[in-house]
């Protein structure tokens, strides 16, 4: 086992103990490595945030900032949302909404994975980049109880949607700026042309 301490402006904010185990693939014989989280812990309680890497948001202003401004002021969980064309939905977890009377704020009152065009909530997409209360840690606990085997896992969507099923706030922002999406090669390409 192995402990390690996320930064964030050199303060700590998530530790997690990660345990590292090797898993049989019974299709082709070959051995896995997986890594999982079985424990994790905010070292304070408040808000705290989380960046993917690989969705890259160039604006004049950097996003982080302003996603964590929204969330201290709503004291509630806080995500990014990109509008999309519909028929591009279906790659994309989608954020059902309702306007809450603040320009590019939405109530968030569920989350789609990868829908059909024609069943999408909405063309918000839900893009890496969360301000989440402690209530998110919280909840993956719980729900870490009811995980019945290795290949189970929790993602932080589950957290959320359990949050929202118990009527919990939270909102999603439609962020200014341009994203870049170097979640695959050809939008890494992408990305690499757009930075030149």
């Amino acid at each position: 086992k192995e402990t390690k301490c996320l930064h964030a402006w050199d303060y700590p904010v998530l530790a997690t103990t990660e345990k590292r185990e090797e898993v049989k693939d019974t299709e082709n014989g070959r051995q896995k490595v997986k890594f999982w989280v079985t424990n994790f812990s905010l070292e304070k309680e408040e808000l705290f945030a989380v960046r993917f890497c690989d969705d890259i948001i160039v604006h004049a202003e950097p996003t982080l900032p302003a996603l964590i401004a929204l969330g201290e002021e709503h004291g509630a969980t806080t995500i990014l949302l990109q509008s999309i064309p519909r028929q591009d939905v279906e790659r994309y977890g989608v954020g059902a909404t309702e306007p809450t009377g603040e320009e590019f704020l939405y109530k968030l009152t569920a989350g789609v994975e990868k829908p059909k065009k024609e069943e999408a909530p909405s063309n918000l997409i839900i893009i890496g980049g969360y301000v989440m209360t402690p209530e998110v840690i919280s909840e993956l606990r719980k729900l870490s109880v009811n995980m019945r085997q290795v290949n189970d896992g929790l993602m932080v969507t589950d957290a959320f949607r359990e949050m929202l099923r118990k009527g919990r706030p939270m909102y999603g922002w439609e962020f200014p700026g341009v994203r870049l999406d170097c979640g695959t090669l050809d939008g890494l390409k992408q990305a690499e042309e757009f930075m030149r």
